[in-house]
């Protein structure tokens, strides 16, 4: 993937990793995780050329999808995003981020991370 510096990201970039989405994500969930349309997702897991917004949009649910692998098998991966949560306010995380509440998800994901007892 690009790495975008401040004040010289170019206009669009190309998907570099044929592997995306990856952690048994569909396209569809990467989809609906991201806010993007499926069409858009197709595009860049197929290597075609994204906008810059587009991309750290991706980046943004990369890194998600890389912070709970860290804490969890990656064929479970998908079923807890789409899982209401107690620590969630009984919502999925796939809730709160299509409702602009990526902070919440984050917030799960440090006391998942941190083994603290909620």
């Amino acid at each position: 993937m690009a790495t975008l510096k401040h004040g010289t990201a170019p206009r669009s970039t190309k998907a570099t990793n044929a592997s995306r989405p990856s952690h048994g994500i569909s396209l569809k969930l990467f989809a609906d995780l991201s806010g993007l349309s499926l069409r858009t997702v197709s595009s860049w897991a197929s290597h075609q050329k994204i906008g810059i917004p587009t991309l750290r949009r991706v980046q943004e649910i990369e890194r998600l999808l890389d912070a709970l692998a860290t804490i969890m098998e990656s064929e479970h991966i998908p079923v807890w995003l789409q899982t209401p949560n107690e620590l969630a306010g009984n919502q999925s995380p796939l809730e709160l981020l299509r409702s602009g509440q990526a902070d919440r998800v984050w917030r799960v994901v440090f006391f998942l991370e941190s083994g603290q007892p909620t």
